[in-house]
């Protein structure tokens, strides 16, 4: 019994290892993928000597050898990809594919434009300049986003959403999404994504609403100089900074204890959950912003 424990203990710090070099990358995915799928008929060999042996086996030796098997249904897909684009650039690391979906909506006598995006981890890019209503470049690997435009009257809401299940394809890469908008329009955005990275510049934009929910990741802002402005933002581990103008009073409400901020080094006093800028009732442009979930670490610039 002593024997079977030390060889079973043996057995798990052997596969720990190898797969703490993979996670690391101490190992290639190539070679890994290579000897899972060449040497797997060895494991049962070894299973069957152990029956022979051993009379049985332990319940960690069929755990291992399960994993192992269940490894060569992932790494030969693996294998085949990798080896695919490493012939086609040789020394380069292969990353995966994706294709771009572009739109483009005319401003069509729109004053009002509402912005409606769902997708999972990215970058997600917004800035203002373009000559017509908006333009957008999308990101995708297997199925192309959906893009739905509705108008009534001046008003347009644009919604774009990546399927569900569309994920970072094998070998790692990103979605990017590229949003251009006109700066003559009023405007609101609402967007919902994973972990990743939003830059939204909106400094020559006629922002009126902003909401965003987002996974761990960077968030970066810059707002305009607009006579109202409301924003709401969410989401797990974030950092976020802020561009707001010396001019604009500032209103900012957190739901949660913030983990590290220079809002009152900036001058704005704290009042219970809220940071407010001095000269926030008597500015002509104000922006009141709400910050909840995991909204940690909050940098403003002015």
């Amino acid at each position: 019994m002593r024997h079977s424990r030390i060889f079973d203990g043996i057995l798990l710090i052997l596969l720990g290892l190898f797969l703490l070099a993979l996670n690391q990358g101490w190992i290639p995915v190539q070679v890994a993928s290579s000897l899972v799928r060449n040497f797997w008929p060895a494991l049962l060999i070894l299973l069957g000597l152990l029956i022979i042996l051993r009379g049985g086996v332990s319940f960690i030796v069929v755990v291992v050898v399960v994993l192992s098997l269940v490894g060569v249904g992932l790494f030969g897909p693996a294998s085949r990809w990798f080896t695919t684009e490493w012939s086609r650039n040789p020394g380069r690391m292969p990353m995966a594919r994706t294709d771009t979906a572009v739109f483009s909506e005319e401003l069509q006598g729109s004053t009002d434009l509402a912005i409606n995006l769902g997708f999972g981890a990215g970058r997600l890019s917004i800035e203002g300049g373009s000559q017509r209503l908006a333009e957008a470049s999308l990101d995708y690997a297997n199925s192309r986003p959906s893009w739905e435009v509705k108008r009534d009257g001046s008003r347009t809401s644009i919604t774009a959403k990546q399927p569900s299940g569309e994920r970072i394809p094998m070998g790692g890469g990103s979605f990017d999404w590229r949003f251009k908008v006109n700066n003559s329009v009023n405007l609101d955005i609402n967007a919902s994504m994973g972990a990743g990275r939003v830059d939204l510049d909106l400094q020559k934009a006629k922002l009126r609403g902003l909401d965003i929910s987002a996974g761990a990741g960077d968030i970066k802002i810059a707002f305009p100089e607009e006579p109202q402005m409301s924003a709401r933002i969410s989401g797990g581990a974030t950092n976020l900074e802020l561009s707001i103008p010396a001019s604009v009073g500032v209103s900012i409400r957190a739901s949660n204890p913030l983990i590290a901020n220079n809002l009152q080094r900036e001058g704005l006093v704290k009042m219970g959950d809220n940071y407010i800028s001095k000269d926030f009732e008597s500015a002509r442009s104000k922006l009141t912003i709400d910050l909840s979930a995991g909204v940690g670490n909050v940098r403003i610039r002015r």
